[in-house]
């Protein structure tokens, strides 16, 4: 299924354009390290967490980091009309499934109560909570766990 941008009314940025800029400026930040000043050993380091890819099997290199992965995809999806590109991501490119918009005042009081109670497992923002799920590799991921899981 092809993610299809949710319409976020009047926030001043909608939801969609917060996950591409997010997955786009940690590309670009790929692109700045390994092209910048920096030792060569940091550079190895960036481009083993991307990964290398290739549509010939026996040069593509595997990324080291399933989350940078999935936003190189996810980046690449934004800025190009159609992906001719190889993936980034093991099997295929990463993609958006899906997205929901929930107001944190339609949560039943149980449901509020639980995510009180762990404040630093569940990110939250304001009045509404946003929830992207992405497949990387035939795998659903959670979009804010994955995040956190490229920024440790």
């Amino acid at each position: 299924m092809r993610y299809k941008p949710s319409n976020t009314g009047s926030d001043p940025l909608e939801a969609g354009d917060a996950i591409f800029r997010f997955c786009r400026h940690a590309f670009e930040l790929r692109d700045w390290l390994t092209n910048s000043d920096v030792d060569e050993a940091a550079k190895v380091a960036v481009r083993e967490l991307f990964g290398r890819p290739s549509d010939d099997p026996a040069k593509r290199v595997a990324a080291k980091s399933v989350a940078l992965a999935a936003r190189a995809d996810i980046a690449n999806a934004s800025k190009h009309s159609k992906l001719d590109r190889p993936s980034y991501s093991a099997g295929g490119h990463a993609d958006i499934t899906y997205e929901r918009r929930s107001s944190l005042g339609d949560l039943p009081a149980p449901a509020l109560a639980l995510l009180n109670r762990m404040p630093d497992q569940v990110s939250r923002r304001g009045e509404h909570q946003w929830m992207w799920l992405i497949n990387a590799g035939g795998v659903e991921y959670e979009a804010l766990m994955l995040a956190e899981d490229a920024n440790a």
